[in-house]
């Protein structure tokens, strides 16, 4: 089994790739997905969650309060290391336990800070989805709502495509010029063919 990290900032793309493997045969775990389950259902998490943040990160019924969450982490630049510390083991614990039940040649993870998040999973490919920040702003506002200032907020905590494009193994540029499918299935043709 070919084991795929697959990262990309804001808007760039990365879940239409991840949508692409998955309507051709290749399961793709969905680290965002998966980490708001594991805040609510892994009760060690919860615990590690609230003595690191307080206990107004999780709201009255137990739910993460992704709100509290994402002003901890747009206005603390501390904030992001104690989630790696807390958080992201318990995740990469649940990817493993995920990827001994696929039977596909190939699996992806998907991940906006696969870099930056240190987890250490074995992946033996890694990709980049990248496009213009104006692109990407504009894809972001067009979904979300959010104004320019808090788009610009998310990227200014995200890696520079440059940044990314120079550590992952292979570069898919989505910026509305070249066709997606035709990178992914290149790319599957390479890795189906070594």
């Amino acid at each position: 089994m070919t084991r795929i990290g697959l990262t990309g900032g804001i808007g760039s793309g990365k879940s239409v790739v991840s949508t692409i493997f998955s309507i051709l045969g290749y399961p793709c775990y969905d680290s965002d997905s998966a980490m708001k389950r594991l805040y609510t259902s892994d009760e060690c998490l919860k615990e590690d969650m609230i003595k690191a943040f307080g206990p107004h990160i999780y709201t009255d019924n137990g739910q993460l309060d992704n709100k509290c969450l994402s002003a901890i982490l747009f206005s603390d630049r501390t904030a992001q290391e104690k989630i790696s510390s807390v958080a992201y083991p318990v995740l990469a614990d649940d990817y493993k336990r995920w990827l001994k039940g696929q039977k596909a040649s190939v699996t992806l993870f998907e991940s906006a800070i696969l870099f930056q998040a240190g987890l250490s999973l074995p992946f033996d490919r890694t990709i980049a989805v990248t496009a213009p920040e104006a692109l990407r702003t504009e894809r972001v506002r067009q979904r979300s709502g959010l104004s320019a200032e808090e788009i610009q907020s998310r990227m200014d905590r995200q890696m520079k495509d440059c940044d990314l494009a120079s550590i992952a193994t292979d570069v898919f540029v989505n910026d509305g010029v070249h066709p997606i499918l035709p990178q992914v299935e290149q790319f599957l043709q390479t890795i189906h063919n070594s």
